[in-house]
């Protein structure tokens, strides 16, 4: 169980906000940094979303409405909602939350979370080529992210062939079930430190 302190929500804005002010341009860093410490999802913050659209067309999305403030049912977490990843890459969605110290990240690791099960990156960074023992250069026929993308999304790959698979092409929008997928594991993984 990871736990986290409930504070008032302006007060969880207020840390949010500082901790983005306070680490501009930085604060990608520190939350990789620590994604790498734990162990989680590995994934590039070339390109991130961390507040919601008002307005145009991804409005209505679940993504959308799965970005900047949330407060979890059931728990009471209180979680600043992004999404990022490289060109290459499919987004990953991650929270940040209060721990009573300081904010930190977490990369939801369910089914509704976009990133290749066996490697543990975003779909995208699998290579198609290794080196054999005597360091010979080897292409592959297909990637580690085709394997695992024909495995979690059958309905997407149900009639392509594992070659013709790429990990980097164009991602489904995170549905209304992934959505909730996440946020059941929010409240299973989640509880509120007691004084």
């Amino acid at each position: 169980m990871i736990k986290f302190v409930k504070l008032t929500d302006e007060e969880f804005k207020s840390k949010i906000k500082t901790f983005f002010e306070d680490n501009y341009g930085e604060w990608t860093f520190t939350i990789r940094k620590q994604f790498r410490e734990d162990g989680t999802v590995d994934f590039d913050f070339e390109n991130y979303e961390c507040e919601p659209e008002t307005s145009g067309t991804y409005r209505d999305r679940p993504c959308n409405r799965m970005l900047g403030f949330q407060l979890l049912d059931g728990n009471n977490l209180q979680y600043w909602g992004c999404i990022g990843g490289g060109d290459w890459e499919w987004p990953v969605y991650f929270i940040l939350y209060w721990d009573g110290r300081k904010v930190r990240g977490y990369v939801p690791l369910c089914s509704g979370n976009r990133f290749n099960r066996n490697t543990y990156k975003a779909y995208g960074n699998a290579d198609n080529y290794k080196y054999d023992e005597d360091h010979n250069y080897i292409q592959l026929e297909y990637t580690d992210d085709a394997v695992d993308l024909k495995n979690q999304y059958p309905e997407l790959f149900a009639d392509t062939e594992l070659k013709d698979i790429e990990g980097a092409s164009d991602p489904p929008a995170l549905t209304e079930e992934d959505a909730q997928a996440i946020r059941a594991e929010l409240l299973n993984v989640f509880v509120k430190k007691t004084e």
